[in-house]
């Protein structure tokens, strides 16, 4: 993967003790907010602040409770919304970026992957998937019932570039 990327995109590495993983990342516009969780520390918060702060990207920390990243209970719909689970983020969380909620019954519907307009939803989620579409993007049901048992998600099984 790394051989791949490096085609592309201009790596940065982090060095032990930092920890960072891809499912604490969320982008929108010009913040990546990082979830503080089980497997992203603070080394690897301070370690992004210094990778994004040169090209302009601000990086925020979010803690994450009850969840295994940040992407298990929100991701983003475009640069100015992120989709979450209701009353999972305190008020201004995301800064000025417009929150859909995800009821709390529906939680596994709040991980899904945009490419442009289209949204790969997870499939079984019918309020969530309207919700997409009134945001003005294209949903596209998935089943991933059998993934979510191992605590994964569609972000988890992604890498859009």
């Amino acid at each position: 993967m790394r051989a791949a990327l490096a085609q592309r995109l201009r790596l940065e590495d982090m060095t032990a003790p930092a920890t960072l993983d891809g499912g604490d990342c969320l982008r929108l516009g010009r913040c990546l907010y990082v979830g503080r969780s089980e497997r992203t520390n603070a080394a690897g918060v301070a370690r992004a602040r210094q990778v994004f702060a040169p090209v302009g990207v601000e990086v925020i920390e979010v803690p994450v409770v009850g969840a295994l990243h940040l992407k298990s209970t929100c991701s983003p719909l475009g640069a100015n919304a992120v989709l979450a689970i209701a009353g999972g983020f305190a008020a201004g969380t995301f800064g000025a970026a417009q929150v859909i909620e995800v009821p709390p019954e529906e939680a596994p519907a709040a991980n899904v992957v945009t490419v442009g307009r289209t949204a790969l939803v997870a499939a079984g989620f019918p309020r969530n998937a309207r919700q997409v579409a009134a945001a003005g993007f294209e949903p596209v049901p998935v089943d991933n019932s059998e993934l979510r048992k191992a605590d994964s998600a569609l972000t988890c099984l992604s890498v859009v570039v």
